[in-house]
């Protein structure tokens, strides 16, 4: 396997081991080359408001959970609008496909899915990146 390299757009620090073709596409479509890493990317396809700070969530990859972010509500500032669970409610889903709330705070898909199943999402697993 030849390992071409991986650049996180979210992220500050990229990890390019050598440079990335520039017909690879970042986002959720199909690649425009053969490159194509595999399961790098979790969406949240549907949200439901539950109760106090609890979603249930489903996920591109079939699976659902749910998720209580009342410890995240209270940790950042950012959040401090969603304490009162009447801003909690009123949340969406953006085109990043998150869960997001007006008050510009979100939580990541991968923090989300995490918490609603138990799993581990690896951003840098070289074994999954493959080359056809």
């Amino acid at each position: 396997m030849k390992l071409i390299g991986f650049k996180n757009p979210w992220s500050h620090a990229n990890f390019n081991l050598s440079p990335i073709p520039s017909d690879t596409t970042a986002n959720l479509g199909e690649p425009k080359s053969n490159l194509w890493y595999k399961n790098m990317i979790i969406s949240v396809k549907a949200a439901k408001y539950l109760e106090a700070y609890r979603l249930n969530l489903v996920f591109d990859t079939g699976e659902s959970g749910d998720v209580d972010l009342k410890d995240i509500v209270f940790k950042y500032d950012a959040a401090s609008p969603l304490r009162d669970t009447n801003n909690f409610k009123l949340f969406r889903l953006d085109d990043w496909a998150t869960v997001v709330w007006d008050c510009g705070f979100d939580v990541s898909p991968e923090t989300l899915y995490e918490r609603a199943t138990s799993k581990r999402v690896d951003w840098f697993q070289p074994e999954k990146m493959t080359e056809q």
